[in-house]
């Protein structure tokens, strides 16, 4: 059951007088409860207003399902456990002075 529909009856109000409230058919409200169309952002807006806030606007906004995750499910295809983080080689006193340059040659700080 829509929350409109839940919301109407609860209410005591008929569709067809809520359909005219609303300035649409009754086959546009119905197909609006059996959730064969969804309503504009516009009606949505309307329907929230003539029921007081009880049918947000968002409610008639889908929420997907999150995707399923199987266990031992893995970051990227392919890939069966995180990859290893190489550290970097901690600094020795030696290396502050040490002025290896790309080309292999080598020289020290005066």
């Amino acid at each position: 059951m829509s929350k409109l529909s839940e919301h109407l009856r609860q209410a005591g109000v008929l569709q067809s007088a809520f359909a005219e409230v609303l300035g649409v058919s009754r086959g546009h409200l119905s197909a609006l409860i059996s959730g064969a169309r969804l309503p504009s952002l516009d009606l949505a807006v309307r329907i929230e207003r003539e029921t007081a806030g009880a049918v947000p606007a968002a409610s008639w906004v889908p929420v997907p399902d999150p995707p399923a995750v199987a266990e031992g499910a893995c970051l990227a295809p392919g890939l069966r456990t995180l990859p290893a983080v190489q550290m970097a080689p901690a600094l020795s006193q030696n290396s502050l002075t040490d002025t290896r340059h790309p080309d292999g040659a080598e020289g020290r700080l005066p």
